[in-house]
Order: C-alpha cells, then sequence, then structure tokens
C-alpha cells in the first residue's frame, strides 16, 4: 500500500462526513462477511448480549442507564434490556434514524426524550446514571477526553462506565485512536476514574479491551495528562509509511508479505531513515514473536511483541532519531518463536 495520512475533522461538516465514512465501511464488513457465508449481524447479537449480560452485573436491578453509540438495535437485545431486565435505558447516537427508530419502539414504555441524537464528545442528558455502557464507539470519538470527561459529568459517584474498543492500530478512517491497555487505563484514570477491570479477548469482533471504571471522588480528573496520552496514540495528523517505503532497510533473510515484513530470528534487525520525525512503530503483535529493541544511537526501547491475540500494535517512539533500528532480541519465554513483525510506522505530517 501507499503512504496515508490521517486528517481529522475540524467542523461539523467534517465530522458528519466522517461519520459518513464509517458508515460505508461498516456496510462494505458487511458485505465481505456475506461473500464468506457469514451473517455479521447474527454473530454480532449473539456476542453483544453475552456483553450486555456482563455489563449490567455492575448496576443495580432496574438501573437507569445510558448506551453511548447503541446503532440500530437488534429485537433480541430489545427484549433483554427493555423487557426481561426492566431497564431504564436511555441510548445517544450521532445517527439521528437510530434514535428515531429507538424512540418508536419503545412507545408506551419508555419516554420519547429517554433517545437523543449527538456526537460522543458531549453527553447529550443532564440527568445521572447507574450505568454508562459503550461499546465499539468511544474509538470513533473525535475528542475522546471530552467524551470521557462527560461521562463522568452524568455517572452517579461509584457508578461505572462499562467499555468495550479494538484492540491495535488499523489503517481505516474508521477508529482515530490506537491505545493498547494500558494507555486506554491510563487515560480513563486520568479522566477522574477508579479502573476496576481491563481484559482482553475476543468476545464482539475481533481483539478488543473491555473495561469497567468507576466514577470517584477521590480522583479528580487530571484533563491534561488525559489529553497528553491521548495525543500520544492518535492518528489525526500523522502519515502512515507502509514496510514496503524506501525507508525501511531489511536484511535478505527477513520474509516478505503483503501487509508486513518479518525478522525472522535472533540478531535481524531493520534500518529505517525516516523522513520526517517518528511517532510510531507499527509491529504485529502475535504468539510467533519475541522480544524486540529499537533504539537510535542514544535511546533504547525493550519491546515484547509477543500476545495472545493477533493484533497490530503502535509502539511510541516520540522524541527518537530519524535514523532508527528494531533488532530481534530472541524469544522471550511464552513465543513459537523469536520473530520480529513489522508492518510500518508513523511520522510527523
Amino acid at each position: 500500500m501507499d503512504s496515508k495520512t490521517f486528517t481529522g475533522p475540524g467542523d461539523t461538516q467534517a465530522v458528519r462526513e466522517l461519520m459518513d465514512k464509517q458508515k460505508a465501511l461498516f456496510d462494505q464488513h458487511k458485505a465481505d462477511a456475506a461473500a464468506r457465508g457469514v451473517d455479521l449481524m447474527e454473530e454480532r447479537i449473539a456476542r453483544y448480549l453475552t456483553t450486555w449480560r456482563e455489563a449490567v452485573a455492575f448496576a443495580p436491578p432496574g438501573a437507569t442507564v445510558l448506551d453511548i453509540g447503541p446503532g440500530w438495535m437488534p429485537p433480541p437485545l430489545f427484549d433483554l434490556l427493555i423487557h426481561d431486565l426492566r431497564l431504564d435505558y436511555h441510548a445517544q447516537d450521532v445517527e439521528p434514524t437510530f434514535v428515531d427508530d429507538l424512540a418508536k419502539r419503545c412507545t408506551g414504555l419508555l419516554p420519547a426524550q429517554n433517545f437523543r441524537a449527538g456526537e460522543v464528545s458531549r453527553v447529550a442528558f443532564d440527568k445521572t446514571f447507574d450505568l454508562v455502557f459503550s461499546s465499539h464507539c468511544l474509538e470513533h470519538s473525535v475528542d475522546i477526553v471530552s467524551s470521557l470527561v462527560e461521562i463522568r459529568r452524568v455517572l452517579r459517584e461509584n457508578a461505572c462506565l462499562f467499555m468495550c474498543v479494538p484492540l491495535g492500530l488499523d489503517l481505516s478512517d474508521e477508529h482515530l485512536l490506537f491505545h493498547g491497555p494500558d494507555e486506554w487505563v491510563a487515560m480513563i484514570q486520568a479522566a477522574g476514574f477508579e479502573v476496576e477491570k481491563c481484559t482482553v479477548g475476543r468476545i464482539y469482533a475481533g481483539a478488543e479491551v473491555v473495561i469497567v471504571a468507576r466514577r470517584s471522588a477521590g480522583r479528580a480528573p487530571d484533563e491534561l495528562l488525559a489529553r497528553a496520552i491521548a495525543a500520544r496514540f492518535a492518528k489525526v495528523g500523522r502519515t502512515f509509511l507502509p514496510h514496503t517505503h524506501a525507508a525501511f532497510q531489511f536484511p535478505a533473510s527477513a520474509r516478505r508479505e503483503r501487509d508486513h515484513t518479518v525478522l525472522q530470528q535472533a540478531g535481524d534487525a531493520c534500518r529505517i531513515l525516516f523522513p520526517a520525525n517518528p511517532t510510531t512503530v507499527a509491529i504485529v503483535r502475535l504468539d510467533w514473536a519475541g522480544s524486540l529493541v529499537i533504539e537510535d544511537g542514544t535511546r533504547q526501547l525493550a519491546v515484547d511483541a509477543y500476545h495472545p491475540f493477533f493484533h497490530l500494535h503502535g509502539v511510541d517512539i516520540t522524541g527518537f532519531g530519524r535514523e532508527v533500528t528494531i533488532r530481534v532480541v530472541g524469544r522471550n519465554g511464552l513465543s513459537h518463536a523469536s520473530q520480529g513483525v513489522i508492518a510500518g510506522a508513523l511520522v510527523a505530517s
């Protein structure tokens, strides 16, 4: 693939265009699944029900709940939340047609004002909730810190945010952030939450991070820190250089694949001559990867590339020089081999 620059929306029209692009990408995912003989919606519905059953365990019976980014609610989930659990359910979605559909289906069951349209960086409710639920929505936020601050505003004291986000970096315009679990936790804590749970798995769609965070009066928000963390792991304003870019110099023993290049053994190294200031190295974390060292002559960073769930991972190298080497050290004791898998890098635009 070619280099790609990620640009952020700066006005309402740009936000609308971004949302339209995200919807088109989902429609394409759905069509691709259908071509493979997989009903993407049926699979997601079953997994979504599992996620919701876990989430409501963190709220009292009949809780007042806000669902951020529900999209179109399938009938089995509607029955679970509205009829079986009898939640005082509220929802906010950027797409007005989803909101209108929910309001109509809840006629006679819940007030129409429980359903509102709006982008997640501004919660459209002034009441407080026992639980805020968000599944695969916050990674789309054009201002993630404002989103977290707003969620904290509408949570009752000691009430929880239950959130799911994709794990890792992708190259679409659909997801604006690529925080790993540690970075998500640090940012959420800086926004004034106590994180009670952080797990990585493959329940809803691909590898994902699930976090339960409680609003705590004992932890005051540090918005400056939260924004600093957010900025280090955001794609906006950066250009992706693929592993095939002329900046990458691999040894003859490296194995070339379409989306990445594999350093196959301890001692193998990749040299990168960046054309602009580097911010991120994109490696593939998987169970065949070992331990790596990233260095520029004055700085050295140890990286564990092993992970049980395959995903593209962004390693922050902000402050490194423009000549960087990635070297395979060896196995880490858990991995099947000592590979280093390089997908590309991000540079400041």
